[in-house]
């Protein structure tokens, strides 16, 4: 796969913060890119949390434009509304997940303390919910 080229001169005193979040975004995407990461290895809240910045500094540089419609502005926004809405999807899924853990804890210590016939009985309940 060709990686795209990108002409990027850095001085040696150049620093990140000397950057644009544009600039900054395109350079990730291309270490991104030159290290080849696998859906796996994609930390989606990170993802997210760079998404939703990249939309909020699209609409820094769009908000006072009089050359932008205010539509493009609009979808700006929706976009911003969507992202956070995924992020408090996540952050519900990782809390209810929590929860589960937690749960799944008490559920076998109070199993392992159950006679041999009941503890059976559980598992074997507990493989066919698995199984499913």
């Amino acid at each position: 796969m060709a990686l795209k080229k990108i002409d990027i001169r850095i001085p040696t005193t150049l620093t990140l913060d000397d950057l644009t979040d544009s600039q900054v975004i395109t350079l990730r995407a291309a270490i991104d890119q030159r290290l080849n990461l696998s859906l796996d290895s994609i930390d989606m809240k990170q993802e997210l949390a760079l998404q939703l910045r990249n939309a909020q500094s699209l609409y820094a540089e769009a908000a006072d434009s009089s050359e932008i419609p205010a539509n493009q502005k609009a979808q700006i926004l929706n976009t911003i509304s969507s992202i956070l809405k995924s992020v408090t999807d996540i952050a519900e899924t990782i809390h209810t997940i929590e929860k589960h853990k937690k749960i799944e804890v008490a559920t076998l210590a109070a199993v392992k303390d159950l006679p041999t016939d009941a503890k059976d009985k559980f598992f074997d309940i507990l493989k066919g919910l698995l199984d499913e």
